[in-house]
């Protein structure tokens, strides 16, 4: 069984912008007066896919939605080494317009579709795929923290038909839900980073008896998840291990984190993301999708 992926999807942006539909429950997104967002954001993003290139990670693009400013962040599907994919009920209205037919047709020529849980955005019950749930896919367990994003009902409803063991807790930064478990904690083959301060001590100590033995944890304090370290992501490359982290992350981490996360991987790839960062509430992570 696979942990991490070999091949990648990114959306580009065709707007980007604050969300107000999502900023009630995303505390890491900031209502920046900044000039030239869109032109900042997508001189980001293309450097970002340039440099993921330039490393000969495997990438398929495609365009986002005029109706979206977060299509940047394509979290409402995700696919499985079984060669079959599911889509997630989104709480934003205009993220839901992110499912377009042209991903939805790559998807249907490559996997078969197993889950459609769209109809749940009818009763207001959400469930945002790799955001709300970090995947441990070799023991399948799902890991998730709960928020008006993060339905535990639907997580049932996903686990029952998936197979995977739920893990399930509360986290809070500044008195608010954390809105994804993916700002929080990433799983890499042999390495797990997670959040040290956003989560009670006795929740903390059972996520990590759940932990493979043979893997090790990073733990990260509040400040460095602020700073998004709990939003990396593992990228595979024939036998070559990279870590994808934001500039933002990387400057916020110490020299014994620089040195545990340089002896797991062949190279961390470092981008800055600045205000993707700031006006989405999301880092680098939330803005690839792994394909199985």
């Amino acid at each position: 069984m696979k942990t991490n992926s070999q091949k990648f999807l990114l959306v580009k942006p065709k707007v980007f912008y604050h969300n107000d539909e999502t900023s009630h429950s995303n505390v890491f997104q900031t209502n920046n007066k900044l000039n030239d967002v869109y032109t900042k954001s997508l001189r980001e993003w293309n450097a970002l896919c340039n440099k993921l290139i330039n490393y000969g990670i495997n990438i398929i693009i495609f365009d986002g939605v005029e109706s979206s400013p977060d299509s940047i962040f394509p979290n409402w599907f995700t696919t499985y080494e079984d060669k079959t994919y599911d889509i997630f009920s989104m709480e934003a209205l205009n993220r839901r317009t992110e499912k377009t037919d042209e991903v939805i047709n790559f998807l249907d020529s490559k996997y078969k579709l197993k889950m459609n849980l769209t109809s749940f955005e009818e009763k207001k019950m959400y469930l945002e795929g790799t955001s709300s749930m970090v995947l441990d896919r070799k023991n399948k367990i799902a890991y998730s923290c709960l928020s008006s994003r993060t339905n535990l009902e639907m997580l049932n409803i996903w686990s029952s038909a998936r197979g995977y063991k739920i893990k399930f807790f509360h986290a809070y930064y500044q008195n608010k839900p954390v809105y994804h478990t993916n700002v929080l904690m990433w799983i890499g083959d042999q390495i797990i980073g997670l959040s040290s301060s956003l989560i009670e001590e006795n929740v903390l100590n059972e996520l990590k008896s759940s932990f493979s033995e043979d893997s090790e944890l990073i733990l990260f304090d509040e400040h460095q998840i602020a700073c998004f370290c709990g939003n990396m992501i593992q990228l595979n490359k024939g036998k070559d291990k990279y870590l994808l982290l934001s500039k933002t992350a990387h400057e916020s981490l110490n020299k014994n984190q620089v040195t545990i996360l340089n002896r797991f991987y062949d190279d961390l790839i470092i981008q800055d993301i600045s205000t993707i960062e700031m006006i989405g509430g999301g880092s680098v992570r939330c803005m690839i999708q792994e394909l199985f």
